[in-house]
């Protein structure tokens, strides 16, 4: 039993440490003007759309300070996921009347 448990713990330290060699690497690929650029890029964006909801009636952005995601109440959760899937969007639905959008740095 404790031969496996020491596997796991061995095999969980491995992943930490796999995940921080390549966020250092991520940082060295794009430098520090590189990374500046990334995050201002997906802030911004996570902005464009907060204020862009904002502008619809019944609905509310509820997250005050973001950087990457934005949570908003809506009428019917689900149905708006559905919805902006529909166009490309991908919101998680965290409760019947929650939703909450993720930006990235990705390009589509």
């Amino acid at each position: 039993m404790l031969e496996h448990l020491l596997i796991g713990a061995r095999f969980i330290i491995y992943k930490q440490a796999l995940l921080a060699n390549m966020a250092a690497m991520y940082a060295v690929y794009h430098g520090p003007e590189g990374l500046k650029q990334i995050a201002e890029r997906v802030h911004g964006l996570a902005s464009t759309f907060a204020s862009g909801v904002q502008k619809f009636d019944h609905v509310k952005v509820e997250t005050k300070s973001f950087f990457d995601t934005v949570k908003v109440s809506v009428s019917d959760a689900n149905a708006i996921a559905e919805a902006a899937l529909k166009h490309g969007v991908n919101l998680r639905v965290l409760d019947g009347k929650t939703v909450s959008c993720f930006t990235c740095q990705v390009k589509v």
